[in-house]
C-alpha cells in the first residue's frame, strides 16, 4: 500500500500506519479560514441586523399568552398528570395500572355465561335455519320473530 500525498513524495505505509500518515498530511494543510486566529489589532464586527430583539421578545410573549394552561394539556392526554407521582415511578405506576386492568377484564370474561345459558335466557336467540340450510343474518332476527308472531295471531 502507498499513501499518496500532493507537494510530497510518496512514501510506502509498511513502516507506519496509515493513521500516521493521514496526520502528517493534516499537518501540512493551511487551517480552514473559520479557524484562522484574528489579529488583536484589528476589530471584530458582528452583524446582528437580522435579529430584532423587540420583534422577537413580542412574538414570544404573544405564543405565550396563547399556549394552553398545562391542566387543558392534561385533560386532553397531551402531558400526562399525576402529579403526586415522580417521574422516576410514573412509568411503574403506569404499568401497574394497566396490568390490574387486564385483570379485572381476564376475571370478568371468565365469569361471563355462556350461550346455552343466553338462549335459555332469552338474551340471545337461538339460530334459525332458513330455507336454504343457512342461518339468517342476525339483524334480520327481529324482523323474523315479529313475523312469527304475526303468524301465531293469525
Amino acid at each position: 500500500l502507498v499513501c499518496v500525498r500532493p507537494l510530497r513524495t510518496t512514501l510506502p505505509l509498511s513502516p507506519r500506519p496509515l493513521v500516521h500518515c493521514l496526520l502528517s498530511f493534516m499537518e501540512e494543510l493551511p487551517p480552514p479560514k473559520c479557524l484562522t486566529p484574528i489579529p488583536e489589532d484589528q476589530e471584530v464586527h458582528v452583524d446582528h441586523s437580522h435579529v430584532d430583539t423587540h420583534v422577537a421578545r413580542t412574538a414570544l410573549e404573544v405564543k405565550l399568552s396563547q399556549r394552553e394552561s398545562r391542566d387543558d394539556l392534561i385533560r386532553r392526554n397531551i402531558l400526562r398528570g399525576g402529579g403526586s407521582v415522580s417521574p422516576a415511578l410514573r412509568l411503574a405506576q403506569e404499568n401497574l395500572v394497566f396490568r390490574k386492568r387486564q385483570d379485572e377484564l381476564s376475571n370478568l370474561l371468565q365469569r361471563r355465561p355462556g350461550r346455552e345459558k343466553l338462549i335459555d335466557g332469552n338474551i340471545l336467540p337461538s339460530v334459525v335455519e332458513g330455507t336454504a340450510g343457512s342461518s339468517v343474518a342476525p339483524g334480520l332476527w327481529g324482523m323474523m320473530e315479529a313475523l312469527k308472531k304475526q303468524k301465531k295471531a293469525d
